[in-house]
């Protein structure tokens, strides 16, 4: 097979990003995202909430945009599996320590979800593969 490509016939991209995250190790995080102000992960400290004490964050990128005020934004990162508690599309973690931070949306690329998806280069478009 040397000099040859492999060609993967009939994967769509959403199952090569699947395999890739299994191969990198990822398979066992969560991708979350949480609105900030504009001191941004400093502001992440448990709070008592309706699902109990812990911080939240969110499954979408466009929930957490409610929470974001100017001179902050979005931040995105992904937690352990077993360092969080899932209840649909509610993250809640109770270390700031056990989320890794990847990145902050600025507040002025939060308006849309056109903005977001543009900004990270993914489509957050939810039930796209209802339609």
């Amino acid at each position: 097979m040397s000099g040859r490509r492999m060609k993967f016939k009939g994967l769509s991209g959403r199952a090569l990003r699947r395999i890739a995250k299994t191969v990198i190790g990822q398979e066992d995080t969560i991708r979350v995202f949480r609105g900030v102000g504009h001191k941004g992960a400093e502001e992440m400290r448990p709070s008592e909430g309706l699902l109990g004490l812990g911080i939240y964050f969110y499954k979408h990128p466009y929930d957490a945009r409610s929470y974001a005020s100017p001179g902050g934004g979005i931040l995105y990162g992904r937690v352990s599996i077993d360092r969080a508690n899932v209840y649909g599309d509610v993250v809640v973690v109770g270390d700031p320590q056990d989320v890794e931070i990847e990145g902050l949306i600025p507040s002025e690329f939060t308006n849309s979800l056109q903005d977001i998806n543009d900004y990270l280069g993914e489509d957050f478009t939810r039930n796209k593969y209802l339609a």
